[in-house]
């Protein structure tokens, strides 16, 4: 049927609701209740759940419920959606080893040469012949790689989606770069740990500048991280043509904030966070732009849109903090970078 999916949901959401669950307010998929033996989330993305509790007797006593009204297999946190998931005492480890070897398989790339990094610098392409390649399914492999853990070729993977109507042998090179890279990367993982002496959400947004060769429109690049490693990222290149770094900066910085508003209120539900969030940039004209309407004869073009950001800053949701470039982990999301 048609409607089977929403009737699917409506059943479940009906039936986490009666035992006392709250729908989180900033994802619909996430269920949290709160008793006096402690705390219980759940998460659902069509029939697969993810629980976890601060108390196992909790957690048991929610799996019997479950399994009386639907037919469930549960088991011990390992593997979730494509996710390798491991706990120890002071830190949790998320990788996708066997995923990427899988479509190094799948693609005829177990046995290639690794590289050091995942794209060369870009240049204007011209028109090619269509390569024998399965291009599309190759780019969409590698883009469930980038959105679940690696945020590392996010930039390449989001260059390569540019050209999924019309590749040519030279996109067919790229996207093969970036399966060499990830063979000789293939155990990188987000380690989070409960001993991070920040316990707080940071971002950081960057942008290039007029980094496409065909358009001439600059890259926005951001990351959110939380307890030593990252929680959310994006790479996406800008709707207009920015005419100054500046106005690349305050584009991504307005897309930065959105995110690191919308993950610290999802945080705030799970955890009770309440620090204040904090938004890093390594350009000084855009971060002061971000807090007052300066250099109005050089930026008074930019689009209202753009400075949602500096609403927010009045209003308490997060801060703006400079640093060096050097420091700027959102760099990697807006060009290809030389090895270090």
């Amino acid at each position: 049927l048609k409607q089977a999916p929403r009737c699917w949901n409506k059943r479940f959401d009906n039936f986490m609701i009666g035992l006392g669950f709250r729908q989180s307010r900033e994802d619909p998929c996430v269920y949290i209740r709160h008793t006096s033996a402690g705390k219980i989330i759940v998460v659902l993305y069509v029939d697969d759940g993810l629980v976890a509790s601060t108390s196992q007797s909790e957690m048991d006593s929610f799996i019997e419920q479950l399994r009386s009204q639907f037919e469930i297999v549960s088991k011990e946190l390992s593997y979730f959606l494509g996710l390798e998931i491991s706990q120890c005492d002071d830190s949790i480890m998320v990788s996708q080893s066997a995923y990427i070897k899988r479509i190094l398989a799948r693609f005829n790339m177990e046995g290639c040469n690794p590289v050091l990094t995942p794209m060369e610098k870009l240049s204007a392409q011209g028109p090619g012949k269509v390569p024998d390649f399965p291009y599309r399914s190759a780019v969409g492999a590698l883009l469930y790689v980038a959105r679940g853990t690696r945020f590392d070729i996010a930039f390449s993977v989001s260059v390569l989606s540019r050209q999924l109507e019309n590749p040519t042998d030279e996109d067919v090179v790229r996207v093969k770069r970036v399966f060499r890279y990830l063979a000789g990367t293939i155990d990188l993982k987000l380690v989070y740990r409960s001993n991070s002496k920040t316990k707080l959400l940071e971002c950081y947004s960057d942008a290039d500048f007029a980094g496409c060769p065909k358009t001439m429109r600059s890259t926005s690049g951001v990351v959110v991280g939380f307890a030593g490693a990252a929680v959310t990222w994006l790479s996406r290149r800008q709707e207009l043509v920015a005419d100054s770094t500046c106005e690349a900066e305050i584009v991504a910085a307005n897309l930065g904030s959105k995110e690191t508003i919308w993950i610290s209120r999802l945080f705030k539900e799970l955890t009770g966070l309440s620090a204040l969030p904090i938004l890093r940039i390594d350009n000084e004209s855009a971060k002061r732009l971000t807090e007052n309407p300066e250099f109005h004869f050089r930026t008074k073009h930019i689009q209202r849109k753009y400075l949602f950001i500096r609403d927010r800053i009045k209003k308490g949701m997060l801060a703006v903090e400079h640093i060096g470039t050097e420091h700027q982990l959102a760099d990697v999301l807006t060009k290809p970078l030389a090895c270090l």
